[in-house]
């Protein structure tokens, strides 16, 4: 992630943007991943591992608009399992936290200048937001922006995180559901910082109960081509359809 400029004050140095710092130090706490599933070292990647070069450049793109890029879905399961991309994994996943979200991350994506290449908007910004990117040098590999939304307090959900998707053709909504239960304290509330292959990214701090959430039996390994992206999820449930109106503020291809 960017560092912080230090200045020297009486012997001592400080940030020097100590508002920023403060407010970064929030999400400080480290989490190791785990080498759970080990990988023959001459297995063929779909991602290759230098690919993390462009994703640090866009947590830095994002962070740069006040949000925090965090890792989610296949991505966040490869880090905590095996310290790594699977393999066999054909894309990337992050999630934004909603609250964060302005206006200038979609137009700086999709701006002629921007190193990135914005293919899909899915959803509106309060209702199931997911945008779909590639960097213009490296288009083979996709990478897609899920928003996390909180449920308010006063709201029949109250104890509920979630991210949301869309089936295009038909119009029909998906809802990924991370509650707070008796059994499982799933909803994401904090995020703390880990390493994934020398750059540090930010991960829900209860990854552990994520990964229970939505894959069950995640320490054993599955295809990638055996998964399909509306069913597969232990966590995920039909959430509506969006109407005819507001389909035409999506876009479903560049």
């Amino acid at each position: 992630m960017v560092g912080f400029d230090l200045y020297s004050s009486s012997h001592l140095f400080l940030p020097s943007d100590i508002r920023t710092f403060l407010d970064d130090w929030k999400f400080a706490r480290f989490i190791e991943c785990n080498v759970l599933l080990e990988r023959n070292s001459t297995e063929k990647r779909t991602i290759p591992l230098s690919f993390m070069r462009n994703l640090a450049e866009l947590r830095d793109f994002i962070k740069g608009r006040r949000a925090r890029l965090t890792l989610a879905g296949g991505t966040l399961l490869g880090w905590f399992r095996e310290c790594s991309l699977i393999p066999h994994t054909t894309d990337i996943d992050f999630f934004i936290r909603a609250e964060e979200y302005s206006p200038s991350i979609r137009a700086d994506l999709d701006a002629r200048q921007s190193p990135y290449k914005l293919f899909r908007i899915y959803g509106t910004p309060s209702d199931s937001y997911e945008l779909s990117i590639n960097v213009k040098r490296a288009q083979e590999v996709n990478i897609d922006l899920f928003f996390l939304y909180t449920n308010q307090p006063l709201s029949p959900a109250a104890n509920e995180s979630f991210v949301g998707g869309l089936a295009w053709y038909t119009r029909k909504k998906y809802k990924w559901s991370y509650p707070r239960q008796v059994r499982c304290l799933c909803r994401i509330t904090s995020l703390c910082t880990a390493d994934l292959l020398g750059r540090l990214f930010y991960v829900p701090c209860n990854t552990k109960e994520v990964l229970d959430m939505e894959y069950g039996n995640w320490q054993k390994d599955s295809p990638s081509s055996d998964f399909v992206w509306y069913k597969s999820h232990r966590n995920v449930a039909e959430n509506g359809f969006f109407t005819k109106e507001e389909m035409k503020q999506m876009r479903a291809f560049g």
